[in-house]
């Protein structure tokens, strides 16, 4: 299992991993790994959930993942869970391995 608390995707381009002494965003663009994961987590929107692009996507290691619309006026609609586990661990883990490799160097 990938080492990670949190992983947030956001629509406006960002995604930010967030771990033991770790906190850093990275410009979406240059993930390969993130479209698997976002199709994967997509696939399995609930009946009764309109289909809509994403707001934001929260990631919660071990738990859930949480599928936030973009019109989230009306919550019920557009957000779902997806319990950890039904998500390809493959997937997340090559994300994270990503995240880590564009991790920014921090100057002394």
């Amino acid at each position: 299992m990938s080492n990670f608390t949190v992983i947030h995707i956001f629509h406006f381009g960002h995604t930010q991993l967030i771990s033991d002494g770790k906190n850093y965003s990275v410009d979406s663009s240059y993930l390969t790994n993130l479209t698997p994961l976002v199709n994967e987590i997509k696939s399995l929107r609930p009946d009764g959930v309109n289909e809509e692009d994403y707001h934001a996507i929260h990631c919660f290691n071990g738990n859930s993942y949480k599928y936030m619309g973009k019109n989230n006026s009306n919550e019920n609609l557009t957000t779902f869970k997806v319990p950890f586990n039904d998500v390809s661990s493959t997937l997340i883990d090559n994300l994270v391995t990503e995240l880590l490799s564009l991790e920014p160097s921090v100057e002394p």
